[in-house]
């Protein structure tokens, strides 16, 4: 039984690792940071599984196009986009998600360079519904260009929303998470959506 692990890096906000390891997390984070820089490597989503060896090849091979170098295991990539995707491999080819270990390096490490906010009716129309990334059965609705709406109750925010939802449903530790990154609109993720619409507006 090995893990499969997506980690983030403050420093390379635009890059993640996806990298395997028969340890814990925490001492595969310790030994990156040895031998390796930057430091700051956060754990974002670790599934379990037998076939490890098999499903970390598999992520390598759809992403090889996103690889910034041929022996090193960044790719650039969205973070839950590739979560996603390894959440789907881990339903094929069995396995569990593993629970979030609290192995940041440093106590400021989830703090992530903010790219700038967008109002939310700019991603889709008030009324619109958008899916939690883990659970397509998880939705809220956009009530206005901050607030949403999910299970009766309104929210000031889409963050506070996704903060609530990843400690609830996916035993995070730190729910200091941007909404952008757990939610969708028409299967794309609202992060991916805000970058095509920066760069549109950088043309």
């Amino acid at each position: 039984m090995g893990k499969v692990y997506i980690l983030t890096n403050r420093w390379m906000p635009d890059v993640i690792k996806i990298g395997k390891t028969d340890r814990t997390v925490a001492e595969r984070i310790k030994e990156i940071s040895q031998f390796s820089a930057p430091k700051g490597w956060v754990e974002h989503f670790t599934i379990e599984s037998e076939k490890y060896d098999g499903i970390e090849k598999h992520m390598h091979q759809v992403f090889k196009d996103k690889r910034l170098w041929p022996d090193r295991e960044y790719f650039e990539v969205e973070k839950e986009r590739a979560a996603i995707i390894l959440k789907s491999t881990m339903d094929l080819c069995g396995g569990s998600i593993a629970t979030q270990e609290d192995v940041n390096e440093e106590d400021d490490s989830q703090i992530q360079p903010r790219k700038r906010v967008l109002p939310l009716t700019e991603y889709a129309p008030e009324g619109s519904e958008l899916v939690f990334t883990r659970d397509d059965t998880i939705k809220c609705t956009i009530i206005d260009r901050k607030r949403v709406l999910y299970d009766g109750k309104e929210y000031s925010s889409l963050s506070n929303l996704a903060g609530e939802l990843v400690v609830e449903k996916l035993n995070y530790k730190h729910p200091n998470v941007a909404g952008t990154d757990y939610f969708m609109y028409n299967g794309k993720i609202l992060s991916e959506m805000r970058d095509e619409i920066l760069s549109r507006e950088m043309e």
